[in-house]
Order: C-alpha cells, then sequence, then structure tokens
C-alpha cells in the first residue's frame, strides 16, 4: 500500500483514448480509472466494483506506442475477465486449506493460464503480437530491478512463465475473445474438486511437521531468465525478426552483467 499510494491519474488525453478504445472493445460497462506510479515496475489491474489499471511511469515515457498499447490490452482483459476477484479467492481458498498441497498447484495453474488468456486478446491483431512479446522482455527486465507488490497479478513476474507466452505469441494466432464463460466456473469447482477428491496428508504424514518450500534465489532467478530469454532470442531469429533479436540480444548481455555482479553470498545461499 505504501508503493501505491503515490500514484497519480494518467492524464494524457492520447492514452486515455486508447484505454476507452479498449474498454469499449471488451465490453465492459464500468469505468476504469488509469494511473501511474513511479515505484512499481510491472502493470497490474485490481479492484472489482471500481477497476483500475496502475502502469509503471517509466512506461509512459519510455515505451513506444505499439507496446503501450499491447500492455494497456493485456491489463484490460484482466480487467474484463475479473482476474484480480478470482486470484484472491484462489489465493485464499489455496491458504485456508493449507493442508492439502494440490490446492497452490491449482491457484498457480490458474494464474497462469488467466496471462496467457489475457496475452491472446491482447496481440488479437498480428502486429500488437510482436509489441506483446517485446513489452514482455522489457517489462521482466525492470521488474530484475524493483520487484512487483505481492498480491497483484502482474504482468511478467515468473520467469519459467515468459518463454512459454512468448512462443504462443510468435507462434500461434490467439483468439479474438476476452470472456471467461466456463473458466470462471472451473475456477471455482477446480480447487473445491481438489480439496475434495484428491489425496491429502494421511494422519503419519499429519505428525511429522514439513517445511516450506524455500524460495529460490535471485541467482537462480536471473539464470533461468537468461535461459528463457536465449530461448526467446533463437525464436525470433528462426521467425526472422532480426530488429527484435538485436534488441534482446543487447537485454542479455545486460542480464549476464546483473548476474556476474551479484555479491558472492547471494550464490553461497543458493547452495
Amino acid at each position: 500500500l505504501r508503493r501505491l499510494g503515490a500514484r497519480t491519474p494518467v492524464v494524457d488525453a492520447e492514452v486515455a483514448g486508447l484505454l476507452a478504445t479498449l474498454v469499449g472493445d471488451a465490453g465492459i460497462r464500468r469505468p476504469v480509472r488509469l494511473t501511474s506510479v513511479p515505484s512499481v515496475s510491472s502493470p497490474f489491474a485490481f479492484g472489482t466494483r471500481h477497476p483500475e489499471i496502475c502502469l509503471p511511469r517509466r512506461a509512459l515515457d519510455d515505451l513506444p506506442p505499439a507496446q503501450l498499447e499491447a500492455m494497456l490490452a493485456h491489463e484490460v482483459a484482466h480487467v474484463a475477465r475479473h482476474d484480480d476477484l478470482w486470484l484472491r479467492l484462489t489465493s485464499g481458498f489455496a491458504s485456508l486449506f493449507f493442508f492439502q498441497p494440490l490446492n497452490h498447484l491449482a491457484a498457480r495453474r490458474l494464474r497462469d493460464a488467466a496471462e496467457v488468456l489475457c496475452d491472446a486478446w491482447a496481440a488479437r491483431r498480428g502486429d500488437e503480437r510482436i509489441a506483446l512479446a517485446h513489452c514482455l522482455t522489457t517489462v521482466a527486465d525492470w521488474i530484475l530491478e524493483r520487484p512487483a507488490p505481492r498480491g497483484v497479478s502482474a504482468m511478467a513476474v515468473h520467469p519459467s512463465l515468459l518463454a512459454r507466452r512468448i512462443r504462443r505469441l510468435v507462434d500461434e494466432p490467439p483468439p479474438g475473445t476476452v470472456r471467461a464463460g466456463a473458466f470462471r466456473v472451473l475456477a471455482l469447482l477446480l480447487p473445491l474438486a481438489v480439496f475434495a477428491l484428491a489425496p491429502g496428508l494421511g494422519r503419519d504424514a499429519e505428525a511429522r511437521p514439513t517445511m516450506p518450500p524455500r524460495s529460490p534465489s535471485l541467482h537462480a532467478d536471473l539464470e533461468a531468465l537468461e535461459r528463457e530469454l536465449t530461448e526467446v532470442h533463437a525464436l525470433l531469429l528462426d521467425a526472422g525478426r532480426d530488429d527484435l533479436a538485436r534488441r534482446l540480444a543487447g537485454r542479455l548481455r545486460a542480464l549476464k552483467q546483473k548476474r556476474a555482479a551479484l555479491p558472492p553470498s547471494a550464490v553461497a545461499s543458493e547452495r
């Protein structure tokens, strides 16, 4: 809340008009507030009754118009799908029934699926697919400098999902719908079914306390992201997108320099 408290409304008429067009295309009838804040690195959408999209301040200053439009379209898709509500419900359910580990897996997969579906709607035109793919790599680079706040659906937080999303954008034609339909029902029924039917922890297992999984170190995160971006670089070369491949090569070099500059304690903690 401290990091979001300094956000201000976006008053640029061109950006506001672009948002209004995207909101109309998505069939959203409620007004969507657009704000920006310098203290975050990834855009995110939140609020159910009063939806709001918050952008990093640098997105308005640094992103080309095509990438800014792709970023806004992705967040508008989150608003239209009510993903903020579903994210909170599934995460709360997994936390409440913490003794069933598959609930956490279901919540994570639903979150990943929502990101992929929002990518697909945002990339409904051919040019926007490449713009969104480039935007994802840019936001991932920003997140390395400043992690996203907890409790929101940020755009490119998980490195392991990043390459799969970019492959879909480069290789597969996206669908044109944003409505979730049966997915919303499954989002509620799947965790319930997992809790009711999947094997849980028996009495013997309950008697032995288990340690929570250790969070990956920053060194491991950077190494994983470097591998994923290397694969994306090869995909862009195969697709004939030499201009984007050159830009991504520069980001890869910067990423390697950041990883090499990590203090020894970051690597030692991983070992």
